[in-house]
């Protein structure tokens, strides 16, 4: 990742590292061991627990997702991206090679950034530098790409396709 994205705290964040301490401390009185425990990982919660995100420390904390697709989709996001194209087709899997879109948005203000990477020599390799999305582009982006129907669920073990291929036959 580029070092002009840097991991912040975010209000959720102390929220529940201040929680977690302050019932760390009621239950030191009543249970050392366990109040101790509980303020330790507050402590260690408030120093590395950062969900959020600051491009070149702008003032605008911004969320993280992230998306592999097929790299037959590397030149129409590249398109999109850079505003030659108003959509794009998104092929999910890994034929060929994955690629894999990294978009730092916030709603509140619309901003959104957007990075490429490709899938060489067993790591991630940047493909594109960090991109400033126009408003437009960063909104049609969060409706299509992270829609909820690119989100595959984990593999359930007990279906057909699962059987089938070890050979069993219902």
């Amino acid at each position: 990742m580029d070092n002009k994205i840097n991991k912040v705290h975010t209000i959720t964040d102390i929220c529940i590292s201040v929680i977690i301490l302050a019932v760390g401390i009621g239950l030191f009185f009543v249970n050392k061991g366990v109040g101790a425990l509980l303020i330790v990982c507050g402590v260690m919660l408030l120093i590395f627990y950062k969900t959020g995100y600051k491009y070149e420390n702008q003032g605008t904390v911004l969320k993280h997702k992230s998306l592999e697709l097929s790299r037959k989709s590397q030149e129409a996001v590249l398109n999109f991206l850079n505003g030659q194209s108003s959509d794009f087709e998104i092929i999910t899997g890994n034929d060929g090679g994955c690629i894999l879109l990294e978009v730092w948005y916030s709603k509140n203000q619309n901003m959104a950034y957007a990075q490429l990477f490709t899938f060489q020599e067993m790591s991630y390799q940047k493909l594109t530098e960090i991109m400033e999305l126009q408003a437009k582009t960063a909104q049609k982006l969060e409706n299509r790409a992270f829609a909820k129907q690119y989100i595959h669920p984990k593999p359930d073990v007990m279906s057909g396709f699962f059987l089938e291929s070890k050979g069993i036959v219902c």
